[in-house]
């Protein structure tokens, strides 16, 4: 998913699990409820629907994984996330 999204591609994902913190639903992509595939659907319709929202939405892509997901993005987080574990070995 971080791939498409880096790509340039807005996604459409199963509402369950953790893709809705990947995404902002409506501009990077939409979610559609597990199981139903008349959702699913509907949501690749509507997707699909308006080219002028769809080429917004591959900006926006290309916007979210350039704020949250690269390496200089990543690294504070990362060296948070070890402090804390050393911080709670050492406890």
């Amino acid at each position: 998913m971080i791939e498409a999204l880096a790509c340039g591609c807005p996604i459409l994902a199963s509402d369950i699990g953790n893709f809705s913190e990947a995404m902002v639903v409506g501009e990077t992509g939409r979610l559609f409820r597990c199981g139903d595939a008349q959702d699913l659907g509907r949501q690749a319709v509507e997707l699909n629907s308006c080219s002028d929202r769809l080429v917004a939405m591959r900006g926006h892509c290309r916007r979210h994984i350039e704020a949250d997901y690269t390496a200089e993005a990543n690294y504070p987080r990362i060296m948070q996330v070890y402090e804390q574990a050393m911080r709670e070995a050492r406890a």
